[in-house]
């Protein structure tokens, strides 16, 4: 818990940060002006070592430790004003699954993205962002070809450094944690019983954007 406090504090850290720091660093960013474009797309690789699995059904629940998984994902940013952008970041990560399982499922995040932040230096962007979205899960083939895809609410917080090597390319570097709240009904010997499950990962990844 003192870890998940310290993260959460680093994160509206670094969102504070990206907010102040922008007026004190204009002198600086005059000779050196940034895009004006306002679509900015491009993509990201992410590595989540991180995280927990769980699951509930009928008041019995389970707890384990994931193995490490990957993702990657697209950026559709629009740039509302220099500070904040909103768009979306469809993502797919791979390798979801318990340390001691052989079996992997997939997942598809389809999160809305919202960040706010701006320039401490000419070139470099400090930020924080929200996703909030609806997450898919693939499960591994039961063979028997009734396999359920549990779904759900997801939300993703984090923080990042960006580094603008031209004017309408950046370069970027990002700390987040995802939380997926998904739920399914499953027929068990006639029975209808409710499942859910969470599965939460703490993702390193770095992304790519260009201006149009």
């Amino acid at each position: 818990m003192r870890h998940m406090q310290a993260f959460v504090v680093s994160l509206v850290a670094c969102g504070v940060v990206g907010m102040i720091a922008p007026g004190r660093a204009h002198a600086q960013a005059v000779a050196d002006p940034a895009s004006d474009a306002k679509m900015w797309v491009g993509g990201h690789l992410g590595l989540s070592p991180i995280g927990s699995i769980k699951a509930d059904a009928e008041g019995m629940s389970t707890s384990t430790d994931p193995a490490t998984a990957f993702e990657l994902g697209a950026r559709f940013e629009y740039q509302v004003s220099p500070r904040v952008s909103i768009g979306l970041a469809p993502t797919i990560l791979f390798g979801v699954k318990g340390k001691d399982e052989n079996d992997s499922a997939s997942q598809l995040d389809l999160p809305l993205r919202v960040t706010v932040g701006g320039e401490v230096a000419p070139k470099i962007r400090i930020y924080g962002f929200a996703g909030p979205g609806y997450s898919i899960l693939f499960p591994p083939s039961r063979g028997t070809g009734d396999t359920q895809h549990p779904s759900g609410f997801m939300i993703g917080f984090g923080g990042g450094v960006g580094y603008r090597i031209a004017p309408k390319l950046t370069l970027a570097g990002e700390l987040g944690y995802q939380f997926r709240f998904l739920s399914q009904t499953e027929d068990v010997f006639g029975q209808s019983i409710d499942v859910s499950a969470q599965d939460n990962f703490l993702t390193f990844s770095v992304a790519a954007t260009a201006g149009f």
